[in-house]
């Protein structure tokens, strides 16, 4: 119990406790939401990273296998024509 200005204990609480507590809680609800909002933008960031990580690699396999496909269709012309591509 606080003391009041005749030297005697007293019931009644200062006000300005009470809105130094709230704006304690204010300022950690701002605090909690910003650092709640920064992990989502990580995670956002990456699974992007993710996603465009297996795009490049689907895209480079795709390119590869046309290569090879490629490489096997003229090197299915020089047998047919008759020259020897076993080297």
């Amino acid at each position: 119990m606080p003391i009041n200005n005749a030297g005697r204990y007293t019931a009644q609480k200062p006000g300005a406790y009470w809105k130094i507590n709230e704006s304690v809680r204010q300022l950690n609800r701002q605090k909690s939401q910003e650092y709640l909002n920064n992990g989502a933008y990580a995670l956002s960031g990456l699974q992007t990273a993710f996603s465009n990580q297996i795009m490049g690699a689907g895209s480079l396999a795709a390119q590869a296998a046309v290569d090879r496909l490629r490489a096997m269709n003229t090197l299915a012309r020089l047998a047919a024509q008759g020259i020897d591509i076993s080297t």
